[in-house]
């Protein structure tokens, strides 16, 4: 992938671009799915492609191929210079580069358990044992569990990136994931619970979390919920979160608005605005009783990444 990688570099170079870089990713992914006890037909899905981003005078032009051959590599470098050059008469604020070290660097994550090597046969029969502890707990404290929705799969994300400063990195990381959603009633009252989970690694991961015995604790908590809970205090009164809210807090009310495409102005008809502008950067954003931090190089996080 390199060589192709270089090509599309020497083609932007002849055009006498200010700057490119070429970058190519790979997604596989495969899953298995349980429906009220049901298989589904299990996936997988294959996608690659090759990006071509350009910087000509002071405007940037960006193409992209989904078919990697050199024919289309060079079609793409002239669509993204061809766009440079349309948006030279637009640009108001011409675009300039930060000063940055260059690396090159190769990151792999191998996992223990290889989930390729994982057949669909074994993780339909994880999510049948599973099915089996939910229906065994309604039974056991009389409710009725129904929508009963669980699914297991993995990811392999593959990324290279280069560019004419000389930037060469290449990146392979192993995603599993889970998925469970199911509705506990009784008594004319009814509860769901739905849960995703994620992480970088392989089939291991997936054998640490101990399904089986998480959603079995969860039905039985739901239920225990549907049957004896009380509604809460109506008048105003002080909450502690759980970190699932709190992850939800943080995603809307902080995420979606530090989100740079937002601040400019790029993506109000497709997503909506924000309330940080640009004049707030280096600025404190409400209370100083919470500090939130977004970290993606902590080991193992499904949002793990380096570069």
């Amino acid at each position: 992938m390199e060589d192709i990688l270089n090509y599309a570099l020497r083609m932007a170079s002849k055009m006498n671009v200010k700057y490119a870089e070429a970058r190519y990713q790979a997604n596989m992914y495969e899953e298995s799915l349980l429906k009220n006890g049901v298989p589904e037909i299990s996936s997988k899905s294959h996608s690659k492609g090759i990006g071509i981003r350009v910087i000509v005078n002071s405007a940037m032009g960006f193409s992209s191929t989904s078919t990697i051959t050199k024919s289309k590599i060079e079609e793409a470098v002239k669509e993204a210079v061809g766009l440079a050059k349309s948006s030279l008469m637009l640009t108001k604020k011409g675009i300039n580069l930060s000063e940055e070290t260059m690396h090159s660097d190769k990151v792999v994550i191998k996992p223990r358990i290889n989930p390729e090597y994982v057949a669909s046969e074994s993780r339909l029969e994880l999510l049948k044992i599973i099915d089996d502890e939910m229906l065994g707990v309604a039974k056991k404290m009389n409710v009725k569990v129904s929508g009963r929705l669980l699914s297991v799969g993995y990811s392999v994300v593959e990324k290279m990136i280069m560019n004419t400063d000389g930037t060469n990195i290449y990146t392979k990381l192993p995603y599993e994931m889970a998925t469970y959603s199911f509705v506990i009633s009784a008594n004319n009252r009814s509860l769901q619970r739905y849960e995703n989970m994620g992480a970088t690694g392989g089939w291991e991961i997936v054998e640490r979390w101990l399904l089986d015995e998480k959603i079995r604790e969860e039905a039985i908590n739901i239920s225990k919920a549907v049957l004896s809970a009380k509604s809460p205090p109506s008048d105003k009164i002080d909450v502690i979160l759980g970190s699932e809210i709190v992850g939800i807090v943080c995603h809307e009310s902080t995420g979606h608005p530090s989100e740079a495409d937002r601040i400019l102005g790029r993506e109000a008809a497709q997503a909506g605005e924000t309330y940080i502008t640009p004049e707030l950067i280096g600025k404190q954003i409400g209370s100083k009783a919470v500090t939130i931090v977004d970290n993606p190089v902590i080991p193992g996080s499904f949002g793990y990444y380096v570069y």
